[in-house]
């Protein structure tokens, strides 16, 4: 269980290409997301707060 097995090594190989591909689209989705909702939310509490 503790010794790494050859089965165990494709095992993180996986996950860390999901992490990559997750990495890249997440960046790509979270800066599209985030800018477009991130922009009339800071605009329009900013009006009301001054």
């Amino acid at each position: 269980m503790t010794a790494p097995t050859p089965t165990a090594d494709p095992n993180p190989i996986s996950p860390t290409i999901t992490q990559l591909l997750n990495a890249i689209i997440g960046s790509m989705g979270s800066v599209g997301a985030a800018t477009t909702p991130a922009t009339p939310a800071p605009t329009t509490t900013a009006p009301p707060t001054a």
